[in-house]
C-alpha cells in the first residue's frame, strides 16, 4: 500500500472519533494512489460526507480532468488503479 493510501485511510478513521474529515485534503492534496483507499471506505461514511467526497474527487479526477485518457507512455499503475476505483465507486449515484 502506498503511503498516500495509508494517509487517506487514517484520515477516514478519524471520522469515528472527531466526526470531521478534510475532504479538500483527501481529494486535492493526495495523489491517485489514495483514490482506491478512499473508494474502499466510501460506503462506510455518512451520506452527506460521501456526496462531498464524491464531488471533490470527480472534480479532480473525473473525465476531462486528471482522469482524462492518457497516451500509452503517460500511464502508470497508480493512475490505472485510480481509474478502476473511480469507475466502480465514484461514478455511481
Amino acid at each position: 500500500m502506498k503511503y498516500e493510501a495509508w494517509i487517506a485511510s487514517r484520515n477516514m478513521d478519524r471520522i469515528a472519533i472527531m466526526g470531521q474529515l478534510d475532504v479538500a485534503y483527501l481529494a486535492r492534496s493526495l495523489s491517485a494512489d489514495a483514490i482506491p483507499a478512499i473508494a474502499e471506505r466510501l460506503p462506510t461514511l455518512p451520506e452527506a460526507m460521501r456526496s462531498e467526497i464524491r464531488r471533490a474527487v470527480l472534480e479532480r479526477y473525473g473525465e476531462g480532468n486528471a482522469g482524462r485518457q492518457r497516451a500509452w507512455f503517460e500511464w502508470n499503475l497508480a493512475s490505472g488503479r485510480a481509474r478502476q476505483a473511480l469507475d466502480a465507486s465514484f461514478n455511481s449515484p
